[in-house]
């Protein structure tokens, strides 16, 4: 389980207090005898004769008890001392001796008892068995380094090799518990278990096997020297040393225990992260002097011999060790750094980068030079000799120097390049002793000594210069007094006569200048690191920070490369880049759609939130500006095209519809003639990606949902419910059910629920947005916002839409919604930018008035339906209906989307051209021919659930049912067309002004009135019935007038071309208003008509009404008359 670490972090600190401090207050008086290394005490909890069997080892911070046989760090010392235990393999909640043990150490650091942290008890015993985690996992280490002992005692030839090699003895032997791993994987662990009852699950916890695939424990150290690494007295680590037994192709001369990693080694303890230094414990005495080898013999020898030694065991530390290095080091006086003495220069490149970095610090560290022996000199003797291989040769390949080189060359030159090499093991081997080591030491140099005596002679001053300037880098870091000795030191490499002190000089501050410029790129680096250590690993913020301080300067690295490692690290978390048709770049991450230029506010602060959560950046920050430009411009360039960006996409080509689901599943439905399956939305072969629609909740797709049986409960939970006529009803669910082909049609006819108030309009509304969103979608809103809308649900349901509120922007909207037209405007703040609004939706009006000549060319594509309370049954509860849909949303829409994959092989097969047939045969020329081709999917949705021989009889012939549907809602429509008609309306104020002032001249016997008439209108009526052979433009000036004279409102058509189309257009409408119109082609190919009234009783008496009234009245009643 990963690591807390706070409570790593924790127990650290308590198990770091000085157990020699601990040991003299909790023991007093049974400290025996004391030394600088070690306290011998008189155990309080057995008898003892000599009263010296508890030990504590200071240089470890550890202890043991040999009468008691107990021993660990000094958490355990505490709980041993106070109760007599010592808990070290326990699971789940932790003994009272042990809390006891540990708050006595937080105050003595200072530290809150770990329950007063704040902390759950679940919180606080998770992390205690955190901690026994690890102590289960040392246990189990401790355990393979005994067995790994006990194999090395055992057998002779390694025992040998080993002392022989590296002058080891027996006592270092079993004081560091060397061994050797010869055992078989599944020897190793039925051994660990028997004789020391180690489970498998805790040995493989160490790092000391690998798995395979199918789980199966492999030695990692197998045929390897072992070399474990103690801290506090404890094993905490391992390294393997390569043998001439192993195996060939045994990689790699030393080998460290698998460290843990959550997604490549989860089997492996987080506390096995191979951070410790071989015998960094020695660091516990603050020694004056620390030695640093480059190997862990090397190490181990120098341990031999008295010295206070560290290892890395690598040519250098690595620099995230680098200020754990210095804090230890830090009371340290001199650091010394002895590397092997070999040709390639690998180990003196290595301690010339740690003592550099050390030096950084503020830690003098000096670098110690091992003198070459007899073998070593001969070796490179004979190197330079017989293949010409020196000092001088490529450290990197020192066989470059070898031209067409044999086997026994190379066999030759490898074996010398090994002669020529010394360590600190073999130099302390060929009989040097401590004190000629340290007169070594003494004569240690620094690091910039160091690569002044490695300046190259022979080169030309250019070349020179060259060489000389990342050194004056250095040496202008230096104190004052030694920068002067670094120069003179140059000065004698060259020689007086090659170079003088104020040449130097000026190039020292030359180099001034750029250590200053090196400084604020450091204090940037050090600042950047600072901040990549607060951030998430694998986050997009480390992603940033990790690319800046690979960079040669941090500062110089630009907005645009940090977009590119945004973009990448987007790609590589799983986000997907795309672009629409209309170039509007978009991401799809973490399921959702991520909309970069979205002019939605809420879209764009959604892409924006994001945006900030992975960078840290905002939009208003320079960097946060260029950053998402970038990534804008990056989607449109490496991304993939797609359509514009809907609730649903259809492929009309392959028969195919896609809709999302809107689920936490991120599902999409692919409906198709083969029927319904699950895709992930912008995860799945076709690229297909959809937005979410704004108000639809979750839905779960049923596949055995049965059609028939869901077609039961819509008619008993909804269509029952509405209080319209039952084939209204059928109507409006058959309209609904083909929400997801209308793609499939040119026209998507809208519907309109009418009603006085309280009819269950609304009612209507709210069930069928319910059953389509889960919630009631039905609302008031703008035009805009009307369009939003359409643009990103199946189903714009608007209430209380009258008169008033359909103006020319309303009117545009429902033309554009029906006709699949796009809506294009210039976007804000730019002149040129075009935002298109593509409508992907149906169309749901309700209210009381009758829409008419408001709508105009809508009424060909409307289908009013009429409510009325008297189609309401009783014991109608609306919140009861809406759970009920709710209920069961997910059954009736899995069963018509499974209806809709019928509908589409029904398609697929060729029936929709002849359901259109069908409906122009029997339905004929009728004013909503435009809307066959979606009636047509209604009908093919009606009948694709019945019997296969029912369908072909109901494609042969159109059932009546659904003609009758058809026929009744256009009288409907047709009824308010004649009524709303502005040219009829017009025509109708026209005839009856003119009677009306034949009446006031026949009264006063006068004809004042008709020629007043004939001035204001600029018409001559032929009879009070009738006009004849008028044109266009004669006609459509008296209706404008007219029209304002009695309406107040301006007449709708404003030029004659357009009148003309109109009496055409409309002339169904004028004729159901009483007119007969006549057309005929006239002189110079103009049109002339002839309008003819058909007297209705009703309407005169209106007039007569109105004629009993003064005359502004009387105008007004008769508009109201003319208006019925």
């Amino acid at each position: 389980m990963p690591r807390d670490p706070q409570v790593t972090q924790y127990y650290k600190t308590l198990t770091a207090v000085p157990i020699s401090d601990v040991a003299r207050d909790l023991l007093g008086s049974r400290i025996t005898e004391a030394s600088a290394h070690r306290l011998e005490c008189d155990c309080p909890h057995h008898q003892s004769t000599s009263k010296r069997s508890l030990h504590v080892f200071l240089d470890t911070n550890s202890w043991r008890c040999w009468g008691c046989q107990v021993g660990g760090d000094v958490l355990h010392l505490v709980e041993f001392i106070q109760s007599g235990q010592c808990t070290t393999k326990m699971r789940g909640s932790m003994t009272e001796s042990h809390k006891a043990a540990r708050d006595y150490l937080a105050s003595r650091c200072g530290l809150k008892p770990l329950g007063a942290h704040r902390k759950s008890e679940a919180e606080i015993k998770a992390m205690e068995e955190a901690y026994f985690h690890k102590e289960q996992c040392l246990t189990a280490l401790a355990a393979i380094a005994e067995l790994f002992h006990r194999r090395l005692l055992e057998n002779a030839r390694a025992l040998g090799w080993i002392r022989e090699n590296y002058g080891l003895t027996m006592e270092t032997i079993t004081d560091l518990k060397i061994g050797i791993a010869n055992l078989s994987s599944q020897e190793t662990i039925e051994q660990l278990h028997t004789e020391f009852g180690i489970e498998r699950r805790d040995a493989i916890r160490t790092g000391a096997f690998w798995l395979t695939e199918n789980k199966m424990a492999k030695s990692l150290l197998k045929d390897r020297v072992t070399f474990p690494y103690w801290r506090g007295g404890r094993i905490v680590s391992m390294i393997g040393r390569k043998t001439p037994w192993s195996k060939k192709d045994t990689m790699g001369k030393y080998l460290k225990l698998l460290v843990h990693d959550p997604k490549k080694r989860p089997y492996v303890d987080p506390c096995m992260d191979n951070s410790t230094f071989y015998n960094e414990d020695c660091l516990l005495r603050k020694p004056e002097q620390v030695l640093i080898t480059e190997g862990v013999t090397d190490c181990i020898a120098a341990m031999q011999q008295g010295l206070a030694v560290i290892s890395p065991v690598t040519v250098g530390f690595p620099k995230r060790d680098v200020a754990r290095l210095a804090e230890a080091l830090a009371h340290v006086k001199h650091v010394f750094i002895c590397q092997d003495n070999e040709l390639s220069r690998v180990g003196l490149s290595g301690a010339i980068m740690t003592a550099t970095l050390l030096e950084e610090k503020h830690i003098d560290a000096r670098i110690v030079t091992l003198p070459l022996g007899r073998k070593q000199r001969d070796a490179r003797d004979q190197l330079l000799k017989d293949f010409g291989i020196g000092p001088d040769s490529d450290p990197r390949n020192l066989k470059a120097s070898l031209r067409d080189p044999s086997e026994e060359d190379l066999a030759t030159v490898k074996r010398l390049i090994a002669d020529a090499k010394i360590d600190l093991n073999g130099y302390f081997t060929l009989g040097y002793t401590a004190e000629e080591f340290q007169e070594l030491l003494a004569e240690a140099k620094s690091p910039i000594e160091i690569k002044i005596a490695q300046l190259d002679i022979t080169l030309d001053d250019k070349q020179r210069f060259k060489q000389r300037q990342p050194l004056m880098v250095e040496i202008a870091k230096l104190p004052e007094y030694l920068k002067e000795k670094c120069l003179k030191l140059i000065q004698q490499r060259y020689g007086k006569k090659a170079i003088t002190l104020k040449a130097l000089r000026s190039e020292l501050r030359a180099g001034s200048k750029a250590a200053k410029a090196e400084k604020k790129s450091g204090d940037q680096r050090q600042q950047l690191a600072t901040q990549l250590q607060a951030v998430k690993e694998g986050s997009c913020q480390e992603a940033m920070l990790k690319y800046r301080l690979a960079a040669d300067d941090p500062s110089r690295v630009t907005n645009e490369e940090l977009g590119q490692v945004v973009y990448q690290w987007f790609k590589e978390n799983g986000a997907k880049f795309f672009y629409t048709q209309h170039e509007e770049p978009f991401v799809y991450f973490q399921n959702e759609i991520l909309e970069s230029g979205s002019r939605n506010v809420g879209r764009r602060r959604s892409y924006l939130s994001v945006f900030q959560k992975h960078t840290g950046l905002t939009k208003e920050s320079s960097s946060g500006r260029v950053i998402l430009e970038t990534l804008r411009n990056l989607a449109r360039e490496e991304g993939v095209q797609v359509a514009n960006l809907a609730w649903i996409y259809s492929q009309t080509d392959t028969f195919t519809v896609y809709f999302n689901l809107n689920n936490d599943a991120n599902e999409i439905a692919c409906i198709s003639p083969d029927g319904v399956r699950l895709l992930k939305n912008g995860d799945n072969p076709k690229g297909i990606v959809l937005r979410e629609s704004d108000k639809m909740r979750p839905i779960q797709f049923i596949p055995d949902a049965d059609p028939v049986e869901a077609a039961k409960l819509v008619d008993r939970i909804i269509m029952q419910n509405m209080t319209c006529a039952a084939h209204d009803r059928k109507f409006v669910m058959a309209w609904l059910s083909c929400f997801l082909l209308i793609d499939f049609a040119g026209t998507r006819p809208m519907t309109r629920f009418e009603g006085k108030q309280g009819s269950g309009k609304s009612a209507a509304g709210k069930m069928i947005t319910t059953l389509i969103y889960g919630d009631p979608q039905l609302r008031t809103s703008t035009t805009p916002a009307d369009y939003a809308d359409a643009a990103r649900n199946p189903l714009c349901a608007l209430d209380n839409v009258e008169v008033k509120n359909v103006d020319t922007e309303k009117n545009q909207f429902f033309l554009l919604a029906t006709t699949q037209a796009v809506r294009e405007k210039i976007a804000i703040g730019t002149n040129s930018d075009v935002v298109k609004t593509p409508t992907k939706c149906l169309i749901n009006t309700t209210g009381i008035e009758p829409l008419g000549a408001e709508l105009g060319e809508i009424q060909t594509r409307l289908f009013t339906i009429e409510f009325d309370e008297a189609h309401g049954r009783s014991g109608f509860i609306e919140f009861s209906v809406l759970n009920e849909i709710r209920k069961h949303r997910d059954y009736i829409l899995s069963a018509l989307m499974i209806r809709t994959a019928g509908v589409l092989a029904l398609i697929k097969a060729g029936w929709h051209q002849a359901a259109v047939e069908l409906l122009e045969n029997r339905l004929g020329n009728h004013n909503k021919k435009r809307c066959h081709d979606y009636l047509s999917l209604m009908y093919l949705m009606i009948i694709c659930i019945e019997e296969p021989e029912e369908i072909v009889a109901a494609l042969q012939t159109l059932r009546e049912s659904f003609s009758f549907m058809i026929e009744r809602l256009n009288e409907v429509t047709e009824e308010t067309e004649a009524d709303g008609n502005q040219i009829a309306l017009g025509l109708s104020i026209l005839f009856q002004a003119y009677r009306k002032a034949l009446e006031a001249d026949e009264a006063r016997q006068t004809k004042d009135s008709s020629a007043s008439f004939g001035e204001r209108y600029l018409i001559s009526f032929h009879s009070p019935f009738r006009i004849k052979k008028v044109l266009a433009k004669e006609l459509l000036v008296s209706l404008q007038r007219v029209f304002k004279d009695f309406t107040g409102k301006p007449f709708g058509i404003q030029n004659a071309r357009q009148l003309g189309h109109r009496l055409l257009n409309d002339r169904k409408a004028i004729e159901a208003a009483g007119f007969q119109l006549e057309r005929v082609k006239g002189s110079g190919n103009r049109y002339r008509y002839t309008i003819e009234q058909v007297a209705f009783d009703e309407e005169m008496d209106a007039v007569e009404e109105a004629a009993e009234n003064p005359e502004r009245q009387s105008n007004e009643a008769l508009v109201v008359a003319m208006t019925r």
